[in-house]
């Protein structure tokens, strides 16, 4: 998994699997973005001014408990 943040947009992107395809992107929810295999599975999330709660939904949608260990606190720790 790689986790890389952008001060200037506040967003974050999620990388959970670095050799896979991206098929498609869609909207999870407001500001947050999700990248899919042909197949379904997951690849990565992108989020605008993230938060926990959205990681959560993500991480019991797609079977993916790693998402719940992620603090989005980014600001205070890149500041």
């Amino acid at each position: 998994m790689i986790i890389s943040y952008d001060n200037l947009a506040e967003a974050v992107y999620i990388k959970l699997k670095p050799e896979a395809k991206v098929s498609k992107t869609i909207e999870f929810a407001p500001e947050t973005f999700i990248d899919l295999t042909s197949d379904g599975e997951l690849v990565g999330v992108e989020m605008l001014n993230p938060g926990n709660l959205v990681l959560k939904r993500l991480a019991k949608k797609f079977h993916r408990p790693e998402l719940n260990r992620i603090n989005t606190k980014f600001k205070q720790a890149v500041a």
